[in-house]
């Protein structure tokens, strides 16, 4: 595979790569919410005079059970739900037992952990992933029984739009009991954790920008991703116009080469003659120092080489041919066999009678018969295969592959715009969801058998 087949596969493959990590992100704003009605659930089923030990969380992510259960413990001081044991005290049980924050602790062991502790009821849970969704976990044991108190389960989708990220309207109390009233709200244990569900239910409208869009679109063309996300963004204007740049340069160095190429195309059409290089070729093969390589005259005489000694399917050493114009204009210039033809060359090694019979070549072999030289019938002097005009003709094809390698260059640097803009959108997308800094949270519960809507404000920063 060539490099530019390379980079475009390493592209894909990263590209690839940042979608399926982004794809399993479970972000804080959610997991937040989540032990938020956690504490909200367990606060409505546990008395206030009970004292609760917050134990373990299973996960993996030593860091993330540690934070779930300090946020868990957070919660139910600031609301004075119940009584909770000490983050310290748990710290002590942790090293005294030998266990960890973020493992499994079967029921016995939570037990006897609450009991150190003097809890009347210990919460453990687990957080993992099923099936692309985040499964979060929470059990309250009670100690001196082992019956379970409470279990509070939620599928968690990775990014998904959170709460912080919806721009909404304030939802009254009587919307709420209107859902209900429309079978679009249950109730269930005496609570219904709600946020998302009014929001969306209601036709609440949604300031959110689609990620995938954004991604997609400057992928197709840099910046439109940029634009769609924010129109004012200075990136929606700078990666076109580095697209754009980038064309016109690779345009420019295209129409450069092909300049160049059509003058070297010309200088070869004006000083190289493929007849004269076949008349010489002919007579190196019926040389009878020549060595065998070359052809010899039964090759010709039985049609495995044609009458100038020229390559007839059969494999011959010489093959030029103007049928196949890149490698005729290649081969006149690259190899030394082919340099017969060139007019400095053939006016100072060969004399001839201005047909196609030649009076006079003086050939150098090695002691295996390759040809290594000729001698100038000017001066006599044996020399290497040389010639200034196709030294020349070196130099001008020169200058149209330097033009060509830097419009390959300019291809290269198009795809690392596409890249870098489909990464940058993404995370303008994202960042552009989470500006929002005022929250409505909605909670329902059940006081006396009435439905008691509760609206909160939150801020983020």
């Amino acid at each position: 595979m060539n490099i530019k087949t390379n980079f475009i596969i390493l592209f894909l493959l990263l590209t690839f790569y940042l979608q399926s990590q982004e794809s399993d992100r479970l972000t804080t704003q959610q997991l937040d919410l989540v032990i938020r009605e956690a504490s909200e659930y367990f606060a409505s089923r546990i008395d206030n005079e009970t004292v609760v030990a917050f134990i373990s969380i299973e996960s993996d992510d030593p860091s993330r059970s540690s934070y779930i259960i300090d946020e868990l413990i957070s919660d139910a001081v600031n609301n004075g739900s119940f009584r909770v044991v000490e983050r310290h005290s748990l710290e002590v049980a942790v090293k005294e037992l030998h266990f960890q924050l973020s493992g499994l602790v079967d029921d016995n062991s939570a037990q006897s952990i609450g009991k150190m502790l003097g809890a009347e009821i210990v919460v453990t849970g687990s957080l993992s992933m099923i099936d692309g969704s985040h499964r979060f976990v929470l059990r309250a044991l009670h100690i001196q029984s082992g019956s379970v108190e409470a279990i509070f389960t939620r599928n968690i989708t990775p990014n998904l739009t959170s709460p912080q990220e919806e721009t909404s309207r304030i939802i009254y109390a009587e919307d709420i009991l209107r859902l209900q009233e429309e079978g679009l709200l249950n109730i269930e244990d005496q609570y219904i954790p709600v946020q998302n569900h009014i929001r969306r239910e209601s036709g609440m409208s949604i300031n959110e920008k689609s990620a995938s869009k954004a991604m997609l679109m400057s992928a197709v063309f840099p910046g439109a991703g940029q634009f769609y996300v924010n129109k004012k963004s200075p990136w929606a204007y700078v990666f076109p116009a580095i697209e754009i740049g980038l064309w016109v340069l690779a345009a420019s160095y295209d129409k450069k080469g092909d300049d160049h190429t059509k003058k070297f195309e010309d200088f070869a059409d004006e000083h190289y003659d493929e007849n004269r290089q076949f008349r010489v070729q002919r007579n190196l093969i019926y040389n009878p120092a020549s060595n065998s390589m070359y052809g010899t005259p039964r090759d010709i005489e039985e049609g495995r080489l044609d009458y100038w000694g020229n390559d007839n399917g059969s494999g011959g050493f010489f093959r030029l041919s103007r049928s196949d114009p890149q490698h005729y204009y290649e081969d006149v210039g690259k190899y030394n066999k082919y340099i017969f033809g060139w007019a400095d060359w053939y006016r100072e090694f060969v004399r001839d009678d201005g047909g196609s019979n030649i009076h006079e070549i003086r050939w150098l072999f090695d002691t295996e018969g390759k040809w290594t030289g000729n001698v100038s019938l000017d001066s006599g002097q044996e020399k290497t295969p040389y010639s200034d005009l196709r030294q020349e003709y070196f130099q001008m094809r020169d200058k149209a592959n330097d033009a060509y390698y830097m419009r390959q260059n300019m291809y290269y640097f198009i795809l690392l715009n596409h890249g870098l803009s489909y990464y940058h959108a993404q995370r303008m997308a994202k960042k552009h969801n989470q500006k929002l800094l005022v929250t409505p949270n909605y909670s329902l519960y059940m006081i006396n058998d009435n439905l008691v809507p509760m609206l909160g404000l939150s801020a983020r920063f």
